[in-house]
């Protein structure tokens, strides 16, 4: 008997790993406070999503990275609809 009990406690844990799992898959982020996004020349789609970042210091290294990397590529790191940087400004300084 004791037997039998542990089984059917083995399998109650199991289904209940399972949801475990299936709740943080559900919670994966999908939305950051800032992106970095390369566009097509005419500025009027994105071509790729480079980065999604919650933290501006680490997004604004990751901007410089891709502008340093891709040089003459539009891109921009912005904070939902706000731009932030866009390589296509001039900057005085």
């Amino acid at each position: 008997m004791p037997k039998l009990k542990r089984a059917r406690r083995d399998k109650d844990w199991f289904e209940r790993a399972k949801l475990v799992v299936a709740a943080a898959r559900d919670r994966a982020v999908t939305h950051f406070t800032f992106r970095v996004d390369t566009w097509t020349p005419d500025g009027e789609s994105i071509v790729e999503h480079v980065a999604g970042v919650e933290d501006y210091q680490v997004a604004l290294a990751t901007y410089r990275a891709a502008y340093e990397r891709w040089p003459g590529t539009p891109i921009t790191l912005r904070q939902g609809a706000r731009v932030i940087e866009d390589s296509r400004r001039l900057r005085v300084v």
